[in-house]
């Protein structure tokens, strides 16, 4: 069965990590699937390919969109797939223009945030919606937002959460002291927190929250890894505030699992997500979280069990639930870190996901009721 996805691009990101599993892994169960990206091939496609999924990048820009549009096109009509399934706004809205010229069976679009933009890209989807047989979300709030404002049609409407590998995003507690010794640290309290470097991050709240908490808790430090157009807006933000002893911004790292499993506790200060995958991947490492109520994270996060949410665009209540937090004894921090796990595990492992995706597709192929 010929299954063809489409996205943006295949840079470092949520969206696109799940693709690359999805894909891999209906590979593996004998799926013909194929991967076309808008833009560059970017970070994932070697990773596909050598997985034997082929890659296609139409390397649009807003001067070749009628080029790009035209491939996008003539590769759906020449490849047939039985089903396309589109990720992001972008390829959500073509496909669904393609279906409109080229028959194929079914579309499914899903939508990766809470916030894709404003009312206009709202009536794109409402005015489209006809081309499309099934729109999935990854958050449960982001969902209902869409049904609400008429983007979406409840009846088309489905839920289907990220997945975590939980076998690559695991603790380690063996060797956990000499991984801190090669990065230049000891006992000291280590933050994390991963994502690109956007507004929607909120890294600004997350810098004055950890001056608040170096007035009590002098011996921590915070990494931050990710990148983007805000760093140098955010390194002199570490400078003004006298944090740059205290904060270190990685960059782009291929290394996160590595990251969460020498870090103590992991910190994301988001003013908007939806279900955010870098805390899935924490949690499945045994990483315990302090997190903005933004999107599923209040449901994500089992409060005082397996972490705590506090409201978004407030540096002192981050503050201090990362400082309570950091005083609670080693053993019970230990404890919240593998409620996490089991979470996770019961929730949202790669496999459980890559399931319902099966049996959803197979299901609109059969023409079988979906379950929304």
């Amino acid at each position: 069965m010929k299954v063809l996805f489409v996205i943006t691009e295949l840079e470092i990101g949520g969206a696109e990590k799940q693709i690359t599993e999805l894909s891999l892994r209906l590979k593996k169960r004998g799926w013909d699937v194929s991967v076309i990206s808008l833009k560059e091939e970017g970070y994932f496609a070697p990773r596909l390919r050598q997985g034997r999924v082929p890659v296609v990048a139409l390397k649009m820009r807003k001067l070749s969109f009628l080029k790009g549009f035209a491939e996008l096109k003539r590769y759906v009509k020449n490849w047939k797939p039985a089903l396309i399934h589109t990720h992001l706004f972008h390829p959500n809205v073509m496909l669904r223009l393609v279906k409109l010229l080229i028959k194929f069976p079914s579309l499914v679009c899903s939508v990766h945030s809470i916030r894709e933009g404003g009312n206009l890209r709202g009536l794109m989807y409402r005015l489209t919606d006809g081309w499309c047989n099934l729109v999935s979300f990854v958050s449960r709030k982001g969902m209902e937002r869409y049904i609400r404002k008429h983007w979406v049609r409840r009846e088309k409407a489905v839920w289907i959460p990220n997945g975590v590998d939980v076998d690559v995003f695991r603790p380690e507690y063996n060797g956990k002291k000499e991984k801190r010794k090669k990065m230049g640290f000891g006992d000291e309290f280590l933050w994390l927190a991963v994502g690109n470097l956007r507004r929607p991050k909120d890294y600004p709240t997350l810098l004055n929250a950890f001056r608040i908490v170096l007035e009590t808790r002098p011996d921590s430090f915070l990494l931050i890894a990710g990148e983007g157009p805000l760093r140098k807006e955010l390194v002199e933000l570490t400078r003004k505030l006298g944090l740059e002893q205290k904060v270190f911004w990685l960059g782009k790292r291929e290394d996160v699992p590595d990251l969460i499993r020498i870090a103590d506790g992991f910190v994301m200060s988001s003013l908007w997500e939806g279900m955010p995958n870098v805390l899935l991947e924490a949690q499945a490492s045994g990483l315990p979280a302090v997190a903005t109520s933004v999107g599923d994270v209040e449901w994500m996060i089992l409060e005082g069990q397996t972490g705590f949410v506090v409201p978004p665009s407030n540096p002192e209540a981050l503050a201090d639930r990362m400082v309570f937090f950091m005083n609670l004894p080693p053993d019970l921090r230990e404890e919240m870190g593998k409620k996490a796990r089991s979470f996770v595990l019961k929730n949202f492992s790669m496999e459980k996901i890559v399931d319902r995706w099966e049996q959803t597709y197979q299901n609109l192929l059969r023409g079988n009721e979906i379950e929304t």
